[in-house]
């Protein structure tokens, strides 16, 4: 009776020893199944994750357009006279100096040193305004005696505003306004390259260098 019951037993202990042994074989095999092979797809694309091109381009420049580098502001006194009247008005307004960076023109790289030299185009004076609010009229009156001259002092008015906006743009476009414009254009282009690891060099189309002056952008 002993010897039956130790039989069946040591049965049982290999019977369990085969199905845990069992067990392990298809693990390992599962494991190999569905194990994710180092193919060159896999390859190419973590390869391309860590590619990054050190060429100089100009793409981010292409893409701000028109850069405005300065708002002039501008105050002056304005006389007109028609319409059978004169007037005189305190104008205030501003303009924008900007530079069309989308223009920028590559004149020299080295790839080696990480240098390059980019001719951008001359400033020019854009959207000139007359701020309405903060202009005072300060004088419009009738300058002629004869009746049957009726004249309209709004259309005198108008027409000022008009001769005001040119004005506002004329005053925009002094050479010293100009000259800044293109100081901060230098410094803005040559410290968004420096971050590149670029040593950046400016030249205008027209042929101008602005006066040399030291300028720093502000720290954000």
């Amino acid at each position: 009776m002993f010897d039956s019951s130790g039989r069946r037993a040591a049965k049982c202990s290999l019977l369990v020893a085969a199905c845990v042994l069992f067990a392990l074989v298809l693990l390992a095999l599962a494991h190999s199944f569905l194990a994710v092979p180092d193919s060159p797809t896999a390859r190419t694309v973590a390869q391309l994750v860590s590619v990054r091109s050190e060429s100089l381009s100009v793409t981010e420049l292409e893409e701000l357009g028109d850069l405005e580098i300065t708002r002039v502001h501008v105050v002056d006194v304005l006389t007109a006279e028609g319409e059978g009247y004169q007037g005189c008005w305190l104008i205030i307004g501003d303009a924008l100096v900007t530079v069309a960076v989308k223009q920028v023109r590559v004149a020299a790289v080295d790839e080696e040193l990480k240098t390059a030299t980019l001719v951008l185009p001359s400033p020019t004076v854009s959207h000139p305004r007359v701020d309405h609010e903060r202009t005072r009229t300060w004088d419009v009156r009738r300058n002629t005696w004869i009746r049957w001259i009726t004249g309209d002092p709004d259309l005198l008015r108008d027409q000022a505003m008009v001769h005001a906006q040119r004005l506002i743009e004329h005053a925009a476009r002094h050479d010293e306004n100009l000259d800044q414009s293109r100081r901060w254009a230098d410094l803005m282009v040559q410290q968004m390259y420096a971050r590149l690891g670029w040593t950046v060099t400016i030249e205008w189309a027209d042929g101008q260098r602005p006066v040399a002056e030291r300028l720093t952008l502000p720290v954000p």
